[in-house]
Order: structure tokens, then C-alpha cells, then sequence
């Protein structure tokens, strides 16, 4: 279930953030402005990436001509677009000279952040955060995901033969069943990311 950007969440981002920039975890500098085009940059190219495996995983003829066949890979479509909006954010932030400095737990510093500077002074819509939002709880889920689907596997090849045949044909049966509804998440993720990257450099204009 999606998270929403619910009063309790507001206030408690009107309270932290002052906090945190006393702290020096984020800082307002103007020297911070120049990191805008270094952001902006990255959000762009996480936006590509996303563009072409997304673009590979639907077209045949692409798939053949970059060498490989039969190829999904909408998982690596919904990561880079988060990553885009992420990147994108950072951008607007540095517009404004704000950069987080902490490592520990920056997307959701990240996110509380442009909320307060950007969604309660009313520079951008809560439709672009409520999506900035939704898919960075995505990206977490799905890679979340497949990791647990990875450590499964390695665990699974310690079986007996005849188990690890009956995981095959479960693992395959499940895969059927999500692989439609993540290719549709790929796709908003990937219209969603691209409607935010317009949206911030029209801001940054």
C-alpha cells in the first residue's frame, strides 16, 4: 500500500527539517547552487537508462539488435526512474543552495526536504510529490523483491533434485503472474519520472 503525504507527515517535516539544518545535516549555502547542473545531469541519464531498458524489454528488434533475446528487464526500469526523480530533486534543492549532508537515510531526507522547501511554499504540486513518494516506495519494494528472490534461489540449489523442480515450476508460475503488473509499474514509473524531470527544469528556467 502507497504512503501518503497525510498531516501528520507535514507536521512532523515543519518540525525536523529547521532541526536538521541546526545540525548541519543539511545545509544553505550559496556555493551549493553549483551542484545543480551535476544533479540535473544525473537525473537525465537515470532517465535514459530507463527510457532504453524499458524501450529493449518491449521491442524484439531492439532486443536483437543490442544481443539478446526474449528480454525483461522492467525491474531496471522502475529503479532508474526513481533514481531520475531522486536526482532531480537534488537539483531543485541546489537551486536553492540546500544540500543534504548526511549519507544515512538521504532519499527520505531527500524527499522531506523538497517537501518543505518546495510543496509548502507552494512551488510545485502535491501530485509531483505524492509520485516522488510512490516510487521511491516502489523502488524499494521491487529490489527489496529481488534480493529475497535471489537468496531463495541460492538456498533452493542446496535441495534435492526433485524439490528444486517443484520450485522451478512455482517460481515460474508466480513470475507469470507478476510479470504483467510490474511491466505496467514500469511504465507509469517511467511516464511519472519523465513528467517530473520536465516539471523541475521548467522550475530551475
Amino acid at each position: 500500500m502507497s504512503q501518503e503525504l497525510d498531516k501528520k507527515k507535514i507536521q512532523e517535516i515543519r518540525r525536523l527539517i529547521p532541526q536538521l539544518v541546526q545540525e548541519g545535516l543539511i545545509s544553505r549555502k550559496e556555493e551549493n547552487k553549483r551542484l545543480v547542473e551535476f544533479y540535473l545531469t544525473l537525473s537525465e541519464e537515470a532517465l535514459n537508462s530507463s527510457r532504453v531498458v524499458y524501450k529493449v524489454s518491449t521491442d524484439e528488434e531492439m532486443a536483437k539488435l543490442v544481443g539478446v533475446s526474449d528480454f525483461n528487464g522492467f525491474v531496471w526500469v522502475i529503479n532508474p526512474a526513481y533514481y531520475s526523480m531522486f536526482y532531480a530533486a537534488n537539483a531543485l534543492l541546489s537551486s536553492s543552495g540546500i544540500k543534504i549532508c548526511s549519507e544515512i537515510g538521504i532519499h527520505k531526507l531527500t524527499f522531506q526536504a523538497f517537501v518543505y522547501y518546495f510543496y509548502l511554499t507552494g512551488k510545485i504540486s502535491a501530485k509531483y510529490v505524492q509520485e516522488f513518494l510512490e516510487e521511491q516506495e516502489s523502488a524499494e519494494e521491487i529490489l527489496g523483491k529481488e534480493r529475497a528472490i535471489k537468496e531463495a534461489e541460492q538456498k533452493a540449489k542446496e535441495l534435492v533434485l526433485h524439490l528444486e523442480l517443484e520450485r522451478e515450476k512455482r517460481t515460474f508460475f508466480t513470475y507469470g503472474l507478476e510479470k504483467f503488473r510490474i511491466e505496467n509499474k514500469a511504465k507509469t514509473s517511467l511516464e511519472r519520472a519523465s513528467n517530473f524531470y520536465k516539471e523541475i527544469k521548467k522550475l530551475l528556467m
